[in-house]
């Protein structure tokens, strides 16, 4: 029976080498101490932190390297736990190494009780926690650090957001947003303006059911709605713009250009587009305004060889008409001469053809046609009376394109008299025409498909590099008198027709202008024509209607001279008499022929209306000295039996009546 505390400690001492092995096995300090804090016995690990031996450490009450305030404290936790019975757990206490090293450990102290539950002895079980606290604290430090920078970046970011909605809303262009799946994320306020729908109506709802647009290039094609959607995604999905006529909700027409940006994040994955709309009218207005303008400049280049020309071929019908009078006088053959005066005569009407061909402006009145054939003619009416020669390269069975003839002619003398001015000295234009395939590879803004491709290159002096990507804009120009408005005429128009242009160029190696149309395709007549001779209708009873008494007493030869009977006048009210006389009279007109355009009076279209409100049947042969009308180009469509280009002969009025 154990009874006093030496003889415990006595006991527990002589009990020691029944723990030791294990004790001295755990990495963490064990250390048991007696009355008064006294120390008994402690494990390896204490052992080693203090570099003290068991006998060593039984001798003192802590190590002498240790802070005076660390064994004050050790003792006055010693002693709580032998006066109170109760466990001490001491989350963070300070320990010296003698080494003079001072680490925290956590520290559980416990009492030892006697056979009657008397405490007797303490013992105190320690773990090093320096480095846990350490990256505890560090943890903290960078939790508080990115706490720090998040509120940061935070602030900056409701700061820049808060920025940023001021800049969308004071922008006059309208931003929509869209993600992947084409549904709309956001807009602006200009584009509630445009599109006729606030935010909250257009969120979450298809592109397509917001933006009611219509690209200018497929306007009155007949495309079906999932065919305008196609077109839709395909352009927000590209990195391009397109003008086109944009529907409100409220059905207000506007003439915009939208232009798409995607967004791409880092992986590469399409994320959605931002849709920049800008209202166009008023500038396409003022382009218009400058461009017929930049057409005076451009005739005033024309002028010189075209008077030239003229003077010849007027020499040449003068002097046959002078001949032929001379001729006749003294009973010599005229026919030779009259034959000369006729061709100048036809030579005349091809330049007044191209002439007028250029001057024609406006919205693209389009056609389908062979492109080499006008594009020779306005190539060779840029060159007239210069120094610099043309050479057209055009490919076998090239395409058909559907494009305004004068507009075309437009950019092609644009484009030759740009490489007539760079080659002052004179020098070669070469024109190149050859079909082309796009397809979704191709880095043009075109959609894929068959294409026509036009070159225009020349041997000057090159475009300078940091001048090309400008060469387009309107006012740009390096030429000491030009209204840079040439080049820039040329990307309207090629854009109004769905096309694009390009230019490539350096200094010294000339420049090459490269368009793009799409090409269409149409069914050739395959039906045999008849000689004329044999569909040609003799005897027929003609009304004819021009302002021009030359012109009206010319056109009754003509078709007197065919076997007609021909009654001819002057206005307009005139012609509804005489046909409704006629008619009544039991003697009606087979064909009424009318002039377009009568200053002062009706024009020739709306007398034809005239006519068939009251004869349904009439048959209207519309004249003009206009070749690029839209009506004479499309006659028929118009309600004519058939177009007679002024001037005209004998066998041009031949074969209108053989198709009557």
């Amino acid at each position: 029976m154990v009874e006093r505390p030496a003889d415990w400690e006595r006991w527990f001492l002589d009990q020691k080498e029944v723990y030791r092995q294990i004790l001295d096995a755990i990495a963490d300090m064990v250390l048991v101490k007696g009355e008064k804090s006294r120390m008994l016995w402690a494990n390896k690990a204490f052992r080693d932190y203090y570099g003290m031996s068991n006998e060593e450490l039984r001798a003192i009450i802590d190590a002498p390297f240790n802070e005076v305030d660390y064994t004050e404290q050790y003792v006055r936790d010693d002693l709580q736990v032998y006066s109170t019975g109760e466990t001490l757990d001491i989350p963070e206490e300070p320990v010296t190494r003698h080494d003079g090293l001072v680490q925290i450990f956590h520290t559980v102290k416990s009492p030892l009780r006697d056979q009657g539950g008397e405490v007797r002895m303490t013992v105190g079980l320690s773990r090093n926690i320096t480095e846990q606290k350490r990256t505890k604290e560090d943890l903290a430090r960078y939790r508080e650090h990115l706490e720090r920078l998040v509120q940061e970046r935070t602030a900056e970011l409701s700061s820049l957001s808060e920025r940023l909605q001021i800049i969308l809303a004071s922008l006059a262009e309208g931003i929509v947003a869209v993600d992947a799946e084409g549904r709309v994320q956001r807009l602006n306020p200009a584009a509630e303006m445009l599109t006729g729908l606030n935010g909250e109506q257009a969120a979450g709802h298809d592109l397509s059911e917001v933006l009611q647009f219509t690209p200018e290039s497929s306007e009155g094609s007949a495309g079906t709605a999932s065919q305008a959607e196609s077109a839709l995604t395909s352009l927000f999905r590209s990195n391009r713009s397109v003008a086109g006529h944009l529907r409100s909700a409220g059905g207000t027409q506007r003439l915009v250009s939208v232009h798409a940006s995607p967004l791409i994040g880092d992986s590469g994955a399409y994320l959605g587009s931002v849709l920049v709309l800008r209202d166009i009218a008023l500038e396409r207005e003022v382009a218009e305004q400058r461009l017929r303008r930049q057409k005076l400049e451009s005739l005033g280049l024309l002028a010189g060889g075209l008077a030239h020309d003229f003077n010849n071929l007027l020499t040449i019908i003068l002097g046959s008409i002078s001949l032929a009078r001379l001729g006749q006088s003294r009973g010599e053959p005229i026919e030779d001469v009259l034959t000369d005066a006729e061709k100048a005569c036809i030579r005349a009407q091809g330049l007044t053809t191209q002439l007028l061909t250029f001057a024609k402006g406006g919205a693209p009145v389009k056609k389908v046609l062979q492109v080499g054939g006008p594009v020779r003619q306005a190539a060779e009416l840029a060159l007239r009376g210069s120094a610099v020669k043309l050479q057209l390269d055009c490919a076998l069975d090239v395409h058909l394109i559907e494009a305004d003839e004068g507009q075309l002619a437009q950019v092609i003398n644009n484009l030759v008299l740009n490489a007539k001015q760079a080659m002052p000295d004179g020098g070669q234009v070469t024109i190149s025409i050859a079909n082309a395939e796009l397809s979704e590879m191709d880095p043009l803004p075109l959609e894929p498909g068959p294409c026509v491709v036009i070159s225009v290159s020349d041997c000057g002096m090159g475009i300078p590099g940091d001048h090309l990507p400008h060469v387009f804009d309107p006012y740009f120009t390096t030429k000491e008198r030009g209204s840079g408005l040439g080049l820039a005429s040329v990307h309207s128009i090629i854009q109004r027709h769905g096309g694009h242009v390009t230019v490539c160029s350096s200094l010294g190696n000339g420049a090459c202008f490269t368009i793009y149309l799409p090409a269409v395709y149409r069914q050739e007549a395959t039906a045999s024509v008849k000689p004329l001779a044999a569909r040609m209708r003799t005897c027929l009873r003609l009304l004819v209607l021009d302002d021009d008494e030359a012109v009206r007493q010319v056109t009754v030869a003509i078709l007197a001279y065919l076997g007609h009977r021909v009654i001819a006048t002057g206005k307009s009210a005139d012609t509804l008499a005489a046909y409704n006389l006629a008619r009544d009279e039991g003697d009606p007109f087979d064909v009424v022929f009318v002039d377009l355009t009568m200053p002062g009076d009706l024009d020739g279209a709306v007398v034809a209306d005239r006519l068939r409100s009251q004869n349904p049947g009439v048959r209207v042969v519309v004249m003009s000295g206009h070749s690029t009308d839209s009506l004479m180009a499309n006659a028929q469509e118009f309600g004519f039996v058939g177009a007679l280009q002024k001037p005209f002969t004998l066998e041009m009025v031949r074969e209108i009546l053989a198709k009557c």
